[in-house]
């Protein structure tokens, strides 16, 4: 810029350097602020991911539980299912509605037994083996053999009889409908106990 007098100003900018300084100044604002989001950015991403991986290792680790469990449900089954006669008692009481109503009687009044309610606050035991090499104690429902059943004649006051099981020579005897229904209801308790909604939640239940 020119004075009024022909000198050159030295007190003030060009009003153009003022607006590429400005333009400058703005592009530099602005690539401070995109680093400074592209950071904090960069570490909501990291937190996101920690979190991430640790819901998903305990994903992992309730997937592991579940499948113990189901394998251990699953061969119970599969053995007492081979018990000669096992499936189709509750097959035919479950055949009719009479039959269906009496079982469903018979289980509702042993879950609300306080036998039961003792069941369910009893803390459940925690397998130290594999699910296939897990030992079961006596009365425990998942052990096949002590899943012995009622033939209709039985159920109609006859005395208990012996029977051969067909697993090796060993004979059984033959129990009430009650006990069948006490082994349904075991089964119930042990499978609410393995829920984790239901860890810590039996107490003020008595």
């Amino acid at each position: 810029m020119v004075s009024p007098k022909g000198h050159h100003s030295t007190g003030h900018l060009p009003l153009d350097v003022a607006v590429h300084v400005a333009e400058i100044a703005e592009v530099a604002w602005e690539a401070y602020q995109a680093r400074a989001e592209h950071s904090t950015s960069a570490a909501a991403r990291e937190e996101k991911c920690v979190e991430s991986e640790s819901a998903l290792e305990r994903e992992r680790l309730e997937n592991r539980r579940l499948q113990a469990t189901l394998e251990e449900y699953k061969t119970a089954l599969q053995q007492l299912q081979r018990r000669p006669g096992s499936p189709e008692w509750l097959g035919r009481s479950l055949s009719t509605p009479e039959g269906t109503a009496d079982v469903y009687r018979r289980l509702q009044e042993k879950v609300e037994s306080p036998e039961f309610l003792e069941t369910l606050a009893r803390p459940p035991e925690i397998p130290t083996d594999s699910p296939a090499e897990t030992s079961i104690t006596a009365k425990d429902v998942a052990n096949p053999s002590w899943w012995t059943w009622v033939t209709e004649n039985d159920m109609h006051g006859g005395e208990p009889t012996e029977e051969q099981d067909g697993l090796g020579g060993e004979n059984y005897v033959l129990i009430e409908a009650d006990d069948v229904v006490d082994g349904i209801a075991n089964f119930i308790a042990r499978y609410l106990q393995s829920l984790p909604q239901t860890k810590g939640g039996w107490e003020g239940c008595f």
